[in-house]
């Protein structure tokens, strides 16, 4: 059966970074090691780290931003499998690994794992597409907390780009799918809890965002596709579906969106 190592990036996490660790610790497959990689945090929060199980390691070294962080956490990574678990954001129950650990059991051939998450900001079920390719690829990605990894393909291609400060974790998905590396599959069942409320949806990290997005896309697609899908994604209204998820959070016209976007996730 397949070992795990969660990795948990913090600083200044405050209680959120023991209820993470407490949804790790509850889970009933127990071959799984907990990496918590801290940049230097000053407000007590490292107080409740357990020190007496042998699974958990805590890293405390400086570094230039949250996927520089996430590097090193991979550094000590000893886990066939790696996800990565902000604070603040859980494991909905505790069976989630061991049935992930079943599916990774039945087919070996899949090198990454993803699924359905409750976003408790939007107080919704999300839905990812099962198809990550082509426009799907490049409006967006796959939400980083309900990613399982094989460690190996990290070490094939050489971790995150830490120059990215948003959009890292894209930029390694479209790597992976451009050098025909990713073999994906999704599973069905609601293994994260989400709190979609930190550092890629503040305000001032959405313009960065933005603009690490029109690098990747110069990196990895060419000059038509771009122009194609560009023209899509003004098609496809997405600052007005963005402000209606965001700004009419709980809204009788969100709530209708939510459904028709899972539903149609839901068929690819």
């Amino acid at each position: 059966m397949p070992k795990f190592s969660i990795i948990m990036v913090c600083l200044n996490a405050g209680v959120e970074l023991e209820k993470t660790i407490q949804s790790v610790l509850s889970q009933t497959y127990l071959d799984y090691e907990v990496i918590i990689k801290d940049g230097g945090s000053s407000d007590g929060s490292l107080a409740c780290v357990p020190n007496d199980d042998t699974r958990i390691h805590l890293i405390e070294e400086s570094d230039t931003g949250v996927y520089d962080a996430m590097n090193q956490g991979l550094k000590h990574a000893s886990g066939e499998w790696v996800q990565f678990l902000n604070a603040g954001d859980y494991l909905e129950e505790p069976e989630v690994l061991s049935k992930l650990a079943a599916l990774m059991e039945d087919d070996s051939a899949i090198n990454f794992w993803y699924g359905p998450y409750r976003n408790r900001f939007l107080a919704q079920t999300i839905w990812q597409p099962t198809n990550f390719k082509g426009f799907t690829a490049y409006r967006q990605v796959v939400c980083h907390q309900t990613q399982f990894l094989r460690k190996a393909l990290f070490e094939q291609l050489g971790g995150f780009d830490a120059s990215l400060k948003i959009r890292a974790d894209h930029d390694f998905f479209l790597r992976a799918l451009k050098q025909g590396m990713l073999n994906s599959q999704t599973y069905d069942f609601i293994a994260i809890s989400y709190a979609d409320d930190g550092l890629s949806v503040s305000e001032k990290m959405r313009r960065c965002a933005a603009l690490e997005a029109k690098e990747l896309h110069r990196r990895h697609f060419v000059f038509l596709q771009q122009i194609m899908y560009a023209i899509l994604l003004e098609i496809s209204l997405v600052r007005f579906r963005c402000f209606v998820v965001r700004r009419l959070k709980g809204s009788p016209l969100a709530t209708l969106y939510a459904r028709l976007a899972n539903a149609y996730n839901q068929k690819r």
